[in-house]
């Protein structure tokens, strides 16, 4: 499943990058990522 993320989370996604690349935190990237995921599958279900 690709991560597409959105416009609106932009900031968020660049934050996650900075806390990983900082303290090699994934918590926040991770957890974007899954609601990214989250959104598309939503989104193509349409056309499923």
């Amino acid at each position: 499943m690709p991560a597409v993320i959105e416009d609106a989370n932009r900031n968020e996604y660049l934050e996650a990058l900075k806390d990983y690349r900082e303290r090699e935190d994934l918590d926040k990237l991770v957890g974007l990522l899954r609601r990214e995921q989250a959104f598309y599958l939503d989104k193509c279900r349409y056309f499923m």
